[in-house]
């Protein structure tokens, strides 16, 4: 028996031996392409970090991040544990029909009741044509029988109906659920398996069936899928392995209306169209509609039309904005999650006709930017 024990003992020391070898023979890792995140590098160590302790968090940190084969043993652990009924992880939830999901737990009365006062205040003090509001509702709201039994979302149908009535008639709120519902009655994919957003078609969908609100032109689309093989952020963030991966699909105007200039404000650079094709060899392939999410892009169209859009919005209205073009000679984009300047400063800038402030109803419950922007 001691014998044994003292080979156990051996083999396990040979074991520790040569993941250490290991880990100093591969170079380092700075991005995780399966976390979509970046790791930890080496720790800095000085006499000042090892008595404080940072030295020590610093280290665990950089083991654990560039531990031997983290990846497969990350998507081991994962499947082991969703094979014995693991359904939610890091706020992720596997739901019924294989697809990754968050779940909305609900909007707290008191700062919707702070966004639509700032929202009405907007709109009050600036002569706009119109102010549009897309609350666009989230899988979890269009989809709560997949949810397990134990997990129930929150309305987000009462919800939007709810801030509907906050903002009285200061501000038009457009319909972000019934043409998404519909498509979901019909068959259509709405969302990605394994991201958090809506697909274009669903994007397509309800630009159309809200066009006869605002008096956009809609006009005639094509599309088609231009990817394969795309895992989301969800995938990413849960370890979760999903049963499909998803498609990405572009539309594109048969006229041409959607031939744009993009300036990019943060570098001054300007691309030429709606989508990046190189975000597609990318690990978030939902950059194809527009690029990464940046502080402000002025959008130049071939629109025969004096008027002029402002556009307050979170990543889900990347894909919304292609059809948008026909309808408007200018739009300003701002994210209001990266904008550090005054809104002030540019509503001075330009006479906007319209703004359109378009969000999903997960994301504008959380995000306070947004009324710190109106508010300033």
């Amino acid at each position: 028996m001691k014998k044994f024990y003292s080979v156990f003992g051996f083999l396990a020391l040979l074991l520790l031996a040569g993941t250490a070898l290991f880990h100093l023979a591969l170079p380092d890792k700075a991005y995780s392409e399966t976390e979509k995140r970046n790791l930890a590098g080496a720790p800095v160590l000085s006499a000042e970090r090892i008595f404080d302790g940072r030295a020590m968090t610093d280290i665990e940190a950089y083991a654990a991040d560039q531990f031997p084969l983290r990846a497969f043993w990350m998507h081991a652990r994962m499947n082991l544990m969703q094979a014995e009924g693991l359904r939610e992880n890091e706020g992720v939830v596997l739901l019924s029909d294989g697809s990754l999901a968050e779940c909305f737990d609900g909007w707290d009365e008191e700062k919707m009741t702070a966004l639509a006062g700032a929202l009405r205040r907007f709109a009050g003090e600036n002569e706009f044509r119109a102010v549009y509001l897309l609350p666009v509702t989230t899988k979890s709201g269009l989809y709560p029988e997949l949810f397990p039994d134990w997990l129930t979302p929150a309305s987000q149908r009462l919800c939007a109906e709810r801030l509907k009535e906050e903002l009285r008639r200061e501000v038009t709120v457009l319909d972000g659920w019934t043409p998404l519902a519909d498509m979901k009655a019909e068959g259509g994919q709405v969302y990605f398996l394994t991201d958090h957003h809506w697909t274009q078609d669903a994007a397509r969908r309800t630009f159309e069936e809200n066009a006869a609100v605002t008096g956009w032109k809609t006009g005639s689309w094509s599309h088609g899928i231009v990817s394969n093989g795309f895992l989301g952020s969800l995938a990413a963030k849960s370890g979760f392995t999903p049963r499909y991966a998803d498609s990405v699909t572009a539309w594109k105007a048969d006229d041409g209306s959607d031939e744009v200039l993009v300036l990019h404000a943060a570098g001054g650079e300007t691309t030429v169209g709606f989508y990046d094709y190189a975000a597609l060899e990318r690990s978030d392939r939902y950059e194809f509609y527009l690029g990464t999410n940046e502080p402000e892009l002025v959008i130049r169209t071939v629109a025969d039309t004096n008027d002029t859009l402002l556009v307050l919005k979170d990543s889900y209205a990347n894909a919304f904005l292609p059809f948008l073009a026909g309808s408007y000679k200018t739009i300003t984009v701002v994210d209001p999650r990266y904008y550090a300047e005054p809104l002030d400063m540019l509503l001075a800038e330009d006479e906007y006709t319209d703004v359109l402030i378009l969000y999903n109803i997960q994301t504008l419950s959380q995000d306070s930017h947004l009324q710190q922007l109106l508010s300033e």
